[in-house]
């Protein structure tokens, strides 16, 4: 086989070993086992004391917010909530509003006229004017209109209740709303009761305003018989 110049590698020698048999595979340092679990356990207790830091904070806010999870309030809290709450100025609407109560005798056109300055304590009157009767829209938007009126039932004529709109758009008034009460037929005299009310757009500078048609026949026994607002939606 050597005569055609192939070399093959020597055949594998047994039992030639010297007197030291090779050594086996080194083993992980024992320290590297050693501070792996030290390690573990402090990362699970700086959790578990994490959670219950947590839990402290959450119940401390749960206990400031809601006093009674406490059980019953002291005294001395209660009182404090009293006078906070009694001395807190009355909130303003956030949008144009009016109410009017309080009504007089009618002009001769038949306009109601209202009670401003002597109703104040139940009389409203935010972001409009009244002038003579008149609600003057001082913002355009939609507006809820409503009005009642307390009559006195004859036989000679119908009752009308209405209520109106003058606008510089137009010349003439334009009636919003109106009720007719025919007369009783009956000839026991009594009283009745009118009510309106509806969501109309409004313009600036125009006035809403009630009417009747017999001035006579309008009830003024208490101011909250009669009232006249409107509000916008």
């Amino acid at each position: 086989m050597a005569d055609f110049g192939c070399a093959y590698p020597p055949p594998p020698m047994v039992g030639t070993y010297t007197s030291h048999p090779p050594l086996p595979p080194r083993p992980w340092p024992q320290k590297t086992r050693s501070m792996a679990r030290p390690v573990l356990v402090a990362l699970l207790i700086l959790a578990l004391g994490g959670m219950a830091v947590e839990a402290c904070f959450i119940y401390d806010l749960y206990q400031k917010v809601d006093p009674s999870a406490k059980g019953d309030a002291p005294l001395g809290h209660e009182k404090q909530i009293q006078v906070n709450m009694s001395s807190d100025p009355m909130k303003k609407p956030s949008k144009p509003m009016a109410h009017l109560i309080g009504a007089s005798k009618p002009r001769k056109d038949g306009i109601i006229l209202w009670e401003v300055k002597d109703r104040m304590d139940v009389t409203i009157m935010h972001k409009m004017k009244y002038d003579n009767g008149k609600i003057i829209i001082q913002k355009e938007g939609y507006y809820a209109i409503y009005s009642k009126m307390y009559f006195k039932e004859t036989q000679q004529r119908l009752i009308l209740h209405e209520v109106v709109k003058t606008t510089p758009r137009y010349p003439k008034e334009i009636v919003l709303l109106r009720s007719k009460r025919f007369p009783p037929k009956d000839t026991h005299a009594g009283h009745t009761n009118s009510y309106l009310g509806g969501v109309f757009h409004l313009f600036e500078k125009e006035a809403i305003f009630v009417k009747v048609n017999n001035r006579t026949e309008v009830t003024l026994l208490q101011p909250a018989d009669n009232y006249f607002g409107a509000y916008m939606v």
